[in-house]
């Protein structure tokens, strides 16, 4: 319950961006990657990486995965996206 409470914030600095799903212990965030939705997920994941940096607590960079799920012919036609910057961390 303390855990909940202490990181509650975290579902607000999230939400602000309009992506999340957070489970007790474990957030995900979802977003369609549509004409700019790209720079509001890594802005997102700069601003999560920076209230836990605020709250003495951090990102596991290897326990954090991006998956970009797709059709074939989006794969082909969308640009390739290698990895996420979060500053310190590279997903």
């Amino acid at each position: 319950m303390l855990f909940t409470l202490y990181t509650s914030p975290v579902g607000v600095v999230i939400s602000s961006f309009g992506i999340a799903h957070t489970h007790a212990d474990d957030t995900q965030l979802y977003v369609a990657l549509k004409g700019g939705s790209f720079s509001t997920l890594t802005d997102c994941i700069k601003a999560l990486h920076h209230w836990l940096d605020l709250n003495g607590l951090c990102l596991n960079p290897e326990k954090t995965e991006a998956d970009i799920v797709g059709t074939s012919e989006r794969h082909r036609t969308e640009d390739r996206i290698d990895t996420i910057d979060t500053g310190s961390v590279h997903v």
